[in-house]
């Protein structure tokens, strides 16, 4: 699975480059160099970019923001190891840094790694926490199979306020959203409607499909999660109305049950549909029945 990746958040743009703080430290020559860099970064020269870091960097090995412009200027490229080592330098410096190591991290499937970079990154932003820090960490426990902290952040990134602006889904964000939704119903049906809802995963799923059908999809990616959401609310309405008490069906309950199964290996749907109904006003609270 390709994590989904937003290549400038928190990065440097021109106005920011021109800041008096980002610039303190350097000589006249190296902040026109670095405002150049910024630039050919935005123009998706990526080479250019490089050589302009490089003189700055060499006169000048701690700035922050220079040591983060080498590390996008790689990654433009594609050289992402060489990318990883710069972002590394400036991690501990600059937020964009630390967020960049964990999505690099992702990219190469070190997901203990982008764990701990990004736990950490989340822990100091707190509630100033932008949306694709959010959907990271899910991308990373789904990586390392926590599936339920994998739902909390993902669940927490649809609840973000994006403003008027809105936020613009990715496909990268549809194949995630795939494999968390599998593997959480892995999880889910070793749990019979009829149980309770262990960690509040069944509703905490289901919160996370209605926040997200708020979003601009596309049709094929909205009619799936409104069918998961609908399959959803009815397992939750049954697992409310049985409040997880499990009666065993009788004798003569387990022989329609074996009657049920032999109409359904022959093809006879239209009497096990019967058999069905008749047996769930029976015997509804056992999980055979249901099952």
């Amino acid at each position: 699975m390709r994590p989904f990746l937003s290549f400038f958040l928190l990065g440097i743009g021109t106005a920011e480059a021109q800041d008096e703080l980002v610039e303190a430290g350097l000589s006249e020559v190296e902040v026109q160099r670095f405002r150049e860099g910024i630039v050919a970064l935005e123009e998706g020269r990526f080479k250019d970019a490089q050589g302009r870091f490089w003189r700055v960097h060499l006169t000048n090995r701690a700035h922050p923001q220079t040591l983060d412009g080498l590390g996008r200027a790689y990654w433009g490229e594609g050289k992402l190891e060489e990318a990883s080592k710069w972002f590394e330098q400036c991690a501990h410096l600059l937020d964009s840094c630390a967020l960049a190591s964990g999505q690099l991290a992702l990219l190469a499937g070190d997901f203990e790694k982008a764990v701990d970079r990004l736990v950490r990154l989340q822990g100091e932003l707190g509630d100033e926490s932008d949306p694709s820090l959010l959907w990271a960490l899910s991308e990373a426990y789904l990586g390392t199979e926590q599936r339920g902290e994998a739902l909390q952040f993902a669940l927490a990134f649809s609840q973000q306020d994006f403003g008027e602006a809105g936020w613009e889904w990715q496909d990268e964000q549809t194949t995630h959203l795939a494999a968390l939704i599998s593997g959480l119903r892995e999880d889910l049906e070793a749990l019979r409607p009829w149980e309770s809802d262990v960690e509040g995963r069944w509703e905490g799923l289901l919160s996370l499909l209605r926040a997200l059908l708020e979003f601009e999809l596309d049709e094929d990616l909205r009619t799936e999660l409104e069918a998961e959401a609908t399959r959803l609310e009815v397992e939750e309405a049954a697992r409310r109305r049985f409040g997880g008490i499990d009666v065993a069906l009788s004798e003569a309950q387990q022989v329609e049950v074996r009657g049920i199964r032999a109409a359904l290996s022959t093809g006879n749907w239209s009497q096990a549909e019967r058999k069905i109904a008749s047996l769930l006003q029976d015997a509804p609270r056992s999980s055979d029945a249901w099952g």
